[in-house]
C-alpha cells in the first residue's frame, strides 16, 4: 500500500508477483485476476490507464474503458496458464469454454486496438514499458578529473542483487546510485551522483559522499568517504559527538543551482567539511513548552509597521566545518565562519554525560590565542564580527544558569543577565542574535492551544522542580544586541509605540502619554493555535496589559486606544469565532486604572480596528475585513462609533489590590505573582501595599 484517496477512501499501491511481474500505483478497488493469475486487468479509477497483462508470455495491452469492459465480459473465458480445456462451473455450450491461445488473439486482434507490448526486464523485475521511469536510463554523472591524480576514477550503475527484496523496488530505478571504479576496477563505495567528488591538491586522494556497497543503500545511510594512496577507503558516518542536548547539525548540500560555498574542500591535508545547524523554534511564537530543531526555512519579524503588524524575513542558517584528519579519523575539530578576519577552533575534550541536557566540551582557540576554559560547540557568529558562544557546564535542563559569552577577535566578556540560556539562533537585524532562555517550569499544561494558560504558573526552574513529575521547563526568545558602544546587552522584549495597534499586531510594546503621566505596556500575545507559523493576518490574543500606575488586564489583543482626557485605557480582547459567514465575539474593556474599575462592552465583527476616541462622538472604529457583498467583490470596510451613553450599560468589574502592589479583576489575580517578577519592566515595579495594623 502506498497511499489513499482522502481518508478512508479506495487505497493504492504496487503490485508485485511471484515472477517478478510489477505493477506500480494500482488502486485495489480496479485490479482483478483470472482464476489461474496468468491475467490481470487493472482499470482507468482516477487518470490511471487500463490494462491486460499476460504474466505467462510477460505482454502487456493498454485498453480503453470500452476494452477494458469487454474484457470483463470474457472473465473466465481467458486462455488458462495450465492449458485445460472446457470452462468450469459446468458451462460446456459452445461460446462459453475456455479460449484457445489462437482464439484469443484472434478475439485480441478484433476487439483491441493496441498491439501487445513486452514486459520490460528490469534485473529480476518485468515492468510495463510505459511505467520504467525515465531515470533507469539516466547517463552516468560526469567525475572531474585532475591532471596529478593517481588514479582514474569512472562510475558504473550500481544494481542490487534482486529488486525483489527491497523495500520499494523502484526505488534504484527512480534514483540512480552509481558504483565507483579505481583504474577500471570496482570500488566498494556508490555514489547519487549529485554530491560532488572533490580531489586533493596533491592527487593522492579524493572525498565525496556515498554509501557502502549493499542491496538496499539507503538503509545503510549517507557516509562521508575519502580515498588516499596512504590509507586506502576511510568513511565517517556521525556527523556530531554523542550529544543529549536539545540541538542537531547536518549536512551541507547545496541545491542543485550551486552555491558559492563548496560542501567539501581541502586545507592542505585536513579535509573541510561543512555543516548547517538546526535553527532551534518554540511551538509559540515568543514562548514556549515544546522545542524543536528546524531545518528547514524559518522567519522572524524584521520590522513593524507604525500600527504593530509585521514584516517578516528568512533567519540566516548558521554553518561550520569539520576539520577531517585522515591521521587522526577519530578526532572532533570543529572550525567556525570568520570571526573578526581569524577562524575559531573547537576541540573536542570530552563526550557529553548520560544526562539529559548534557553536551560534549570544547576547548576554544583563535589563531594562537586560547579562550580559558571549556565551552559548548554552539555559537552564532554576527556580521562576521561577533562570535556569541555558551560555557560548557551544568545544563539549564539540570538546573544550570549559563550566560552567553561575546568574542570580538581580542576580547572575550560575559553578557549581563539573570536568566539560563538554552539555546540560540541568528537575528534577521544586523548586530542582533537571540538567546532561547528558560524562564521557569511547572505543570504542562501547554495542550490548551486557545489558551495562554500554558505560561502560568511558573516556579523556579532549578533542580528540584524540573525533576518533578508531569512538570516541563518553560521558554522565551530575548534579543541581545551591541549598543553604540560596541557592548552587547540584553534588550527588553517591548518596543515602543505611538500609535493605537492592530488586532493581528505582534510583539510587546510601551505606548506612553506624558500629558496623562501614564503609560501602558502590553505583552505575551500569541494567536490561538499552537503553531510557531507567524500567521501575519491573525489575529493576538491572550496578552497582559498592564499600566504604569499598576492596573493589569489578562487575557487581551494588542489593540489599545487611550482616553481623550486620560481616563484609562480601551483594550480589545478576541474571544472566539463567529459561525460561517457571521462575524466573530470580541470584547471592548475600558480600564480606568485611577478609578480602579473595568467596563466591559461586546461586540461582533471581523476585525475590528480602533481608531480615535472621541470626547463628542465616542469611539470611533472600523471592522476591516467585512465580506464582500458579492462572490468576488473586495473586502469592505465599516466605520462604527460607541457613543458614550452605551457604556452606561457596560460589565462593571472593580479591580482589588494584589499582595504584590498590582491592581486587578478577580480573575487575574492568580497571575499577579508571575507579571510581577518579569524581568524587563518599563518603569519601576509596584511597590506592595504596607500591612494594614490592627
Amino acid at each position: 500500500m502506498r497511499g489513499e484517496r482522502g481518508v478512508g477512501g479506495p487505497i493504492y499501491g504496487d503490485v508485485l508477483c511471484s515472477d517478478g511481474v510489477y505493477l506500480p500505483h494500482v488502486w485495489e478497488s480496479d485490479f482483478h485476476t483470472s482464476f489461474d493469475g496468468r491475467w490481470i486487468r487493472t482499470g482507468s479509477y482516477g487518470d490511471s490507464a487500463p490494462r491486460l497483462i499476460d504474466r505467462k508470455n510477460r505482454r502487456a495491452w493498454v485498453l480503453s474503458v470500452s476494452e477494458a469492459g469487454q474484457v470483463d465480459d470474457l472473465h473466465w473465458r481467458l486462455p488458462h496458464w495450465s492449458g485445460e480445456g472446457a470452462g468450469g462451473n459446468g458451462v460446456a455450450a459452445e461460446g462459453h469454454h475456455v479460449l484457445t491461445e489462437t482464439a484469443f488473439e484472434a478475439w485480441l486482434h478484433k476487439n483491441v486496438g493496441s498491439k501487445a507490448q513486452a514486459l520490460v526486464g528490469v534485473c529480476d523485475l518485468w515492468i510495463p514499458a510505459d511505467c520504467v521511469p525515465a531515470e533507469a536510463q539516466a547517463m552516468p554523472p560526469e567525475i572531474p578529473a585532475q591532471d596529478n591524480a593517481v588514479a582514474q576514477v569512472s562510475v558504473q550503475r550500481h544494481w542490487p542483487q534482486s529488486l525483489r527484496a527491497l523495500e520499494n523496488p523502484l526505488e534504484p530505478l527512480l534514483h540512480p546510485y552509481w558504483q565507483l571504479q579505481l583504474n577500471g576496477e570496482a570500488h566498494s563505495w556508490i555514489i547519487d551522483g549529485k554530491s560532488p567528488l572533490v580531489w586533493r591538491p596533491d592527487g593522492q586522494a579524493f572525498a565525496c559522499y556515498g554509501y557502502p556497497v549493499a542491496d538496499d543503500v539507503r538503509k545503510t545511510g549517507l557516509r562521508l568517504g575519502v580515498w588516499s594512496v596512504t590509507f586506502g577507503g576511510q568513511q565517517w558516518s556521525e556527523w556530531l559527538p554523542p550529544d543529549r542536548k536539545p540541538w542537531s547539525v547536518a549536512l551541507y548540500l547545496p541545491d542543485e543551482q550551486g552555491s558559492a560555498l563548496p560542501p567539501l574542500s581541502w586545507d592542505d591535508m585536513d579535509l573541510l567539511q561543512r555543516m548547517e545547524m538546526d535553527t532551534p523554534a518554540l511551538e509559540r511564537l515568543h514562548d514556549g513548552r515544546s522545542l524543536s530543531c528546524v531545518m528547514s526555512e524559518l522567519y522572524a519579524p524584521s520590522k513593524h509597521r507604525d500600527d504593530g503588524r509585521l514584516l517578516l524575513k528568512k533567519i540566516p542558517v548558521r554553518q561550520f566545518l569539520w576539520r577531517r584528519n585522515l591521521h587522526h579519523p577519530a578526532r572532533w575539530t570543529a572550525q567556525s565562519v570568520p570571526v573578526a578576519g581569524q577562524f575559531l577552533t573547537w576541540n573536542l575534550v570530552h563526550e557529553a554525560q548520560d544526562q539529559s541536557g548534557a553536551t560534549a566540551a570544547y576547548s576554544v582557540q583563535c589563531g594562537e590565542q586560547q579562550l580559558p576554559g571549556l565551552w559548548e560547540l554552539e555559537h552564532v557568529v554576527v556580521d562576521g564580527r561577533w562570535a556569541i558562544l555558551c560555557p560548557w557546564g551544568v545544563s539549564p535542563l539540570q538546573g544550570g544558569k549559563p550566560v552567553p559569552w561575546v568574542w570580538d577577535g581580542k576580547q572575550l566578556y560575559a553578557i549581563a543577565m539573570n536568566l539560563p540560556v538554552l539555546r540560540m539562533r541568528p537575528h534577521v537585524l544586523e548586530g542582533h542574535a537571540q538567546l532561547l532562555v528558560m524562564v521557569g517550569c511547572g505543570p504542562d499544561n501547554s495542550n490548551l492551544a486557545s489558551s495562554g494558560l500554558w505560561r502560568w504558573p511558573l516556579q523556579v526552574a532549578d533542580e528540584t522542580n524540573l525533576t518533578k513529575n508531569g512538570w516541563t521547563p518553560a521558554y522565551e526568545w530575548r534579543d541581545i544586541a551591541v549598543n553604540a558602544q560596541g557592548v552587547w546587552q540584553l534588550l527588553p522584549r517591548w518596543r515602543e509605540v505611538h500609535q493605537v495597534q492592530h488586532p493581528c499586531a505582534d510583539g510587546d510594546y510601551v505606548w506612553r502619554q506624558p500629558a496623562a503621566r501614564e503609560a501602558l505596556w502590553w505583552w505575551g500575545g500569541l494567536h490561538n493555535q499552537m503553531s510557531n507559523n507567524w500567521r501575519p493576518q491573525a489575529a493576538r490574543c491572550e496578552g497582559v496589559l498592564v499600566t504604569q500606575s499598576g492596573a493589569v488586564l489578562c487575557g487581551v489583543g494588542p489593540s489599545a486606544c487611550p482616553h481623550h482626557a486620560g481616563d484609562g485605557w480601551l483594550s480589545l480582547e478576541w474571544l472566539a469565532r463567529g459561525a460561517e459567514g457571521e462575524p466573530h465575539h470580541w470584547k471592548l474593556h475600558w480600564l480606568r486604572p485611577h478609578k480602579h474599575e473595568v467596563w466591559t462592552l461586546e461586540l461582533r465583527a471581523y476585525m475590528p480596528v480602533l481608531q480615535v476616541w472621541d470626547a463628542q462622538q465616542g469611539v470611533q472604529w472600523s471592522d476591516a475585513e467585512m465580506p464582500a457583498l458579492e462572490d468576488g467583490g473586495a473586502v469592505q470596510t465599516a466605520q462604527h462609533v460607541i457613543a458614550p451613553m452605551r457604556w452606561e450599560g457596560a460589565q462593571l468589574d472593580v479591580l482589588k489590590q494584589s499582595p504584590v502592589g498590582l491592581w486587578v479583576r478577580k480573575q487575574d489575580a492568580v497571575y499577579a505573582d508571575a507579571i510581577a517578577l518579569r524581568d524587563d519592566w518599563p518603569w519601576e515595579r509596584p511597590v506592595p501595599p504596607s500591612p494594614q495594623r490592627t
